[in-house]
């Protein structure tokens, strides 16, 4: 009787990134260097997944602060047109695809849900990693704009606290059809 085991067998193209171990990390290994980023994500960032601190400078890759951008395309169709994609751009610690989320709350109990004037669908952006600032940049439809003007936009958060909405000094890109933050 043979008795056949097939754990975590994946097909890959090796032509679009070659798989982190053929940088000589374990192929079994997560984190061959213990740093608390994965190899994959280290060769993607440009560190060396064989060396916790990767530029030498006494500080592990895991703690230190690397400019790294996340997106998350919006494009649930029961949801109001206008964002269909939004990005956090920030020099922060570990890898910014493992410790941040950009998560869709519409329907989520969402106050900013309710808001008059809102364009497209609110979001919750989370972090463990740590970072000074952040450039977010909401990608919006100028045909979901209605009588809006484009110069009139703000990125806003909501402070539950003191029950307020606050808007952050926003630009736009007409261009690109942005409007982007710095928090």
């Amino acid at each position: 009787m043979y008795i056949a085991v097939f754990q975590r067998w994946r097909i890959i193209n090796k032509t679009y990134a070659p798989p982190p171990h053929s940088y000589g990390t374990s192929p079994i290994d997560y984190d061959t260097d213990d740093d608390g980023i994965s190899d994959y994500d280290e060769v993607q960032m440009g560190l060396n997944p064989l060396s916790a601190d990767s530029d030498g400078d006494g500080i592990p890759d895991g703690e230190e602060k690397h400019l790294q951008s996340l997106t998350i395309e919006l494009s649930d169709e029961s949801h109001p047109a206008g964002i269909f994609a939004v990005t956090i751009e920030s020099e922060i610690t570990g890898s910014i695809k493992e410790n941040t989320t950009i998560e869709d709350c519409y329907f989520d109990g969402c106050i900013s849900s309710l808001i008059d004037g809102s364009i497209g669908v609110p979001v919750d952006i989370n972090t463990s990693g740590e970072f000074d600032t952040a450039k977010i940049t909401f990608h919006f439809d100028p045909a979901a704009l209605g009588e809006s003007k484009v110069e009139d936009l703000a990125i806003c958060w909501i402070d539950y606290d003191n029950g307020q909405l606050v808007p952050f000094e926003s630009t736009y890109d007409s261009e690109t059809n942005t409007v982007s933050a710095m928090t």
